[in-house]
């Protein structure tokens, strides 16, 4: 009886012996294969990740300029200084948002490589402890094996091998390494779908910078036409914009409490705790309320949403009010101010053609103008307004969701 089990023992030991030889032999032959292209992977992670960081400190010396020059006067060589700084703030964004895309894509590189070879490694594992517990077994039972594999536990493995007090501790330390080498597979596999993830989101921020870039160019060119260049030009231009702020102000006063009349009398207020979309926004929002990527908040706050369009799309009123009047000013171009109940007003600018007249009522979704590009704006949109007793609200708010 002993002599038998001293020979199943031996048994267990050589076929452990043969595998633990093959698997160090292909280690070594995999090493020798791709430890360069693993090496070379690190090195450009580690390179990509410098680099990040030098932009980091580059983007850190523009925003302290940045800074310095808002406490400044105001003045057409600051604002152009200031824009100056932002355009080349955002172009480091933009190479930083690349880079780190650049840096992800190789590190999955290199996820898949030890997942490859874990994956392997499991393979080859498996198929030992396969012959060993078959041999365990003395039966051709593979479903046993089967189910002890899948097992989250390895203590049913555990368990049959303790009954055998002579088995070298070789094999239980084999066992504990697959169970933990398992485990790290699922954490790679982890990993690699949150780098994926992380991945997507970069490339919306690249996209989003790229459009910020392009629209903060526009508008250091649009200043400068504004302002013809010119100190003297431009302090007109901001007087101009303060008094076409301070002559809403003082109109919403002074007609609110009559449009609301007129809109009792017709009981036809309708609903304004939500407003429709003046259209649907094919392009999505170029500049959010209080965006503070906005190229001219040193000037103004952004006190609406800008919709992006092609010049002419019809323009929808959001709601159904009293038109309170239609003007053309330096800021908005031309805009018209509709008045809803309930204390509430919408403004609807730059547009390239006014449709409506003041005084006259208009239905939700009526249209009132159509897209154009007039005033101080970079490209055909509307910008879109919500005030709340003059005060401007964040139009999100009001709007119905898409």
């Amino acid at each position: 009886m002993q002599s038998n089990y001293f020979k199943f023992f031996i048994f267990v030991f050589i076929i452990m012996f043969s595998f633990i030889n093959m698997n160090i032999f292909s280690i070594v032959q995999a090493q020798t294969t791709s430890s360069s292209e693993l090496n070379a992977l690190k090195d450009e992670i580690g390179e990509k990740e410098a680099y990040i960081d030098q932009i980091h400190r580059k983007m850190n010396e523009y925003e302290q300029k940045i800074r310095e020059i808002e406490d400044q006067q105001l003045s057409l060589k600051n604002e152009t200084s200031l824009l100056e700084n932002r355009i080349a703030k955002t172009s480091l964004e933009i190479e930083e948002a690349k880079q780190e895309i650049k840096a992800i894509h190789a590190t999955l590189r290199l996820m898949d490589y030890e997942i490859q070879q874990k994956e392997a490694q499991l393979k080859k594992d498996r198929k030992m402890l396969e012959s060993i517990l078959l041999e365990l077994q003395k039966k051709d039972d593979l479903s046993w094996f089967e189910r002890i594999w899948e097992s989250d536990s390895f203590s049913k493995i555990f368990d049959e091998l303790h009954q055998l007090k002579n088995i070298n501790q070789e094999l239980q330390q084999t066992l504990e390494d697959v169970k933990a080498a398992k485990e790290h597979l699922i954490i790679e596999r982890q990993n690699k779908t949150i780098a994926l993830e992380s991945l997507e989101i970069i490339e919306d921020r690249l996209n989003k910078k790229i459009l910020q870039l392009e629209n903060e160019r526009k508008s250091k060119d649009v200043l400068m036409t504004q302002s013809q260049a010119s100190e003297e030009a431009f302090r007109e231009l901001v007087s101009g914009l303060r008094e076409e702020q301070q002559y809403i102000q003082n109109q919403i006063a002074y007609l609110q409490t009559r449009m609301e009349q007129k809109l009792a009398q017709l009981d036809e207020g309708g609903e304004t705790s939500l407003f429709s979309w003046p259209f649907y926004p094919q392009k999505g929002i170029s500049a959010y309320f209080h965006d503070p990527t906005y190229p001219f908040r040193h000037l103004f706050e952004h006190g609406g949403i800008d919709l992006p369009a092609p010049t002419g799309t019809p323009i929808g009123s959001a709601g159904p009010g009293y038109v309170a009047w239609t003007r053309k000013g330096s800021q908005y171009g031309n805009y018209v101010m509709i008045f809803h109940s309930n204390g509430v007003a919408t403004l609807y600018a730059h547009l390239s053609k006014i449709m409506v007249e003041p005084d006259q009522f208009v239905s939700r979704g009526e249209t009132i103008g159509l897209v154009g590009s007039t005033g101080l704006s970079t490209g055909p949109h509307l910008h879109f307004e919500v005030r709340q007793d003059g005060i401007p609200q964040n139009p999100l708010d009001y709007l119905l969701s898409l």
